[in-house]
């Protein structure tokens, strides 16, 4: 993780006790736990790894509670650089909405125009097959908005986008 994305995710960094949900949150190259210390976490990934605790596709991913009757909601949603690593991002950003909370947030960044490539897989260069989109702050803020959110901020600051925004606070 890039020192623009820390920069981003610590100005929402709290001491509250909020229920966190992080979609694509392997600590490939840092981790955003630390803007949160009483946070409860629960990391989504589509790969295994030490710090993962769901291992699953997070473009199907539906969590349930009560033996699958209630949907699993969480109070913030953060998913930082994982939309230009798969081509249905905007997948990704329904699931968001569907597990946020009403009245909770989301925070969300991703590769803009004229970052170069880079795998999601490892510390690397892209690797063969692996695809790569940057995506626009239109996309996303239209994408957000598609899904149902309140679009706070959606603005590229260099080569990063970041996003943020609110699930409306009452059921759909």
């Amino acid at each position: 993780m890039h020192e623009a994305v820390r920069e981003y995710v610590a100005q929402f960094g709290t001491l509250a006790p909020v229920n966190i949900v992080d979609i694509g949150g392997r600590n490939l190259n840092g981790s955003i736990r630390g803007f949160f210390p009483n946070g409860r976490f629960t990391t989504v990934d589509i790969q295994a790894a030490r710090d993962v605790d769901v291992v699953a596709d997070a473009r199907t991913w539906r969590p349930t509670t009560n033996g699958g009757a209630t949907p699993q909601v969480w109070d913030v949603v953060i998913c930082c650089e994982v939309f230009e690593h798969v081509e249905a991002w905007r997948e990704i950003v329904a699931t968001c909405y569907e597990v946020c909370r009403p009245g909770g947030s989301v925070i969300f960044t991703c590769a803009g125009d004229g970052r170069a490539p880079h795998s999601g897989i490892a510390a690397t260069p892209i690797t063969p097959g692996e695809y790569y989109g940057n995506v626009s702050p239109g996309d996303l803020a239209e994408a957000m908005l598609a899904a149902g959110f309140d679009v706070t901020e959606c603005a590229q600051r260099g080569l990063d986008v970041q996003a943020c925004g609110q699930r409306p606070a009452r059921w759909d």
